[in-house]
Parts: structure tokens; C-alpha cells; sequence
């Protein structure tokens, strides 16, 4: 226990924090490759959570996605919004005081970490063109892991 509690310690000299901290660095041409998540959707979870929902995301520029949360099937109120920003090199999601950084992108997925008054991490792994899934996770009040995944299906005319 104490090897460990050293290694930690060492890791985190200063000067130097451990990359989730941090965020990762990303190209505008990784950014660029986010194009799958342009478009309509409509999300599903499971149990409780199964009464499905509506998202959409539009490019406003090369470093900047405007998500949007519909309050109607019809896709024409809005209930919320949020950006998706690539700022220097970062990635940010969210909107006032509750915003993620990403932390990692690879084969799993995109991980963002929680920042300002946000909890939870969130993944969202690409599954093809038409299905992607939001994975959230947070620790409740008494200490206990909590998680809820969501799918979400390309809206079709």
C-alpha cells in the first residue's frame, strides 16, 4: 500500500498532473472527425430511463458544435442547448458553470471529465452511422457508483 501511495506521489510532483487533469491535446483535423455526430437523434435508455428523447449537433465552424436538447418530437422547440468548443489544443463540452474536458480518445470512445459544478464522466462511442451510446457515471450522495446508458439512433424521415 505504501509502494503505491509513493508512486502516486511521485507521479504528481509538481509541475507535473496526471494527463486526466489536464484534458488531452487535439488537431483541428481530429476534431474535424466528430462529423458523425452532425445531425438529428433520438435517445433511449433502459428501465426507468426508456421514454426517449431528442438531441441534435450542427457545426458552426471548424472548433465549434452547438448540441441542441428538443422538448418535442418535431424538433422545433428548443428545451437546451450546449458547445462542444476546441479551444488550443483542448476540448470542452457543456454550458455556464457546468462543463467536461476531454480526457481521452481512442478505439473506447471519447471520455470527458467533469469540471466546475458538473459530476458525472461521460462517454460517447461511435457505433456506426447510425447508433451511437452515452455512457454517464457518477458517485450518489452515499459514496455509490451510479450509471446510465443511453443509445442514440440517427433520426430518419
Amino acid at each position: 500500500m505504501r509502494l503505491l501511495a509513493l508512486l502516486a506521489f511521485l507521479a504528481c510532483l509538481p509541475g507535473c498532473r496526471p494527463k486526466a487533469a489536464d484534458g488531452m491535446t487535439v488537431t483541428p483535423e481530429e476534431f474535424a472527425r466528430l462529423d458523425w455526430l452532425a445531425g438529428k437523434w433520438i435517445g433511449s435508455g433502459t428501465g426507468s430511463d426508456s421514454s426517449s428523447f431528442r438531441e441534435s449537433y450542427v457545426f458552426l465552424d471548424d472548433s465549434t458544435i452547438r448540441s441542441y436538447t428538443w422538448a418535442d418530437t418535431g424538433y422545433t422547440q428548443i428545451k437546451d442547448s450546449s458547445d462542444l468548443k476546441l479551444r488550443s489544443g483542448g476540448v470542452t463540452s457543456g454550458s455556464g458553470d457546468f462543463r467536461w474536458v476531454l480526457t481521452r480518445w481512442d478505439r473506447f470512445g471519447l471520455r470527458f471529465e467533469p469540471r466546475g459544478k458538473a459530476v458525472n464522466t461521460f462517454l460517447w462511442r461511435y457505433v456506426d452511422d447510425q447508433t451511437w451510446i452515452a455512457t454517464l457515471r457518477w458517485t450518489d450522495r452515499d459514496g455509490k457508483p451510479q450509471q446510465k446508458v443511453y443509445t442514440m439512433r440517427r433520426w430518419q424521415l
